[in-house]
């Protein structure tokens, strides 16, 4: 089902390059972690609103597993960190990483299905991810360095996003199920946009995302 698949890995590889250098510049990136995060957001909401729900409305695409996506990181993310709560501080590290971990290796496979639906829309859909990988990888790699293995897991963490691509190429979707996939990937990005991204009250820098909104529209315009 997967079209072009070596194309579509050579991009999952990429950003698992580039989580990795995101890692080796910590200490210089992690000064900037509120634009790039503030300038990510403009981006991807800005591909949300602008690409991804046409798609998903042109496509006809079964709306309710957009919804599952939402609710199913939400309460995901609720029942892990409020099933331990006592041991939440020391465990934070391991937490932030496992959660890092799936989103990454779902949006590697999500970064497939949309290769397959449009290679030009994978390649934009990498811009913010990539922006993504530099700023988390930065944020992770103070806390993985307090953690035991923490160099094995920062492996592991930044080759998730190839991972999650590889699965999808072994794991060959009928049309049906990659559709529902896509809309269940649409979903999650909301969530991880909405919640963990969008800048809150005097966090982050309002001139990044909108540089970031403005970045990514006329990157869709320029490029049709």
């Amino acid at each position: 089902m997967i079209g072009n698949s070596d194309a579509g890995l050579m991009l999952g590889l990429l950003l698992s390059i580039v989580h990795l250098a995101g890692e080796t510049l910590s200490p210089k990136l992690e000064r900037y972690h509120c634009e790039l995060i503030s300038f990510s957001a403009g981006v991807l909401i800005t591909l949300l609103f602008s690409e991804l729900l046409p798609i998903a409305a042109r496509d006809n695409l079964n709306f309710t597993f957009i919804l599952l996506g939402f609710v199913a990181f939400h309460s995901l993310e609720k029942y892990v960190y409020q099933r331990h709560p006592s041991q939440f501080k020391r465990e934070l590290g391991r937490l932030d990483s496992a959660g890092f971990f799936v989103v990454n290796f779902l949006n590697g496979f999500a970064l497939m299905v949309i290769y397959d639906f449009d290679p030009q829309l994978a390649y934009l859909f990498a811009i913010p991810m990539a922006i993504v990988e530099l700023a988390s990888a930065a944020f992770l790699s103070g806390i993985l360095e307090k953690t035991k293995n923490g160099g094995i897991m920062k492996l592991v963490l930044s080759a998730s996003v190839l991972l999650g691509a590889l699965a999808a190429t072994v794991f060959r979707l009928d049309s049906v199920l990659a559709n529902n996939v896509f809309a269940f990937a649409i979903g999650t990005m909301f969530y991880i946009v909405i919640k963990d991204m969008m800048p809150r009250h005097r966090e982050g820098r309002l001139e990044y995302f909108l540089a970031g909104v403005g970045g990514m529209y006329a990157a869709i315009v320029m490029f049709g």
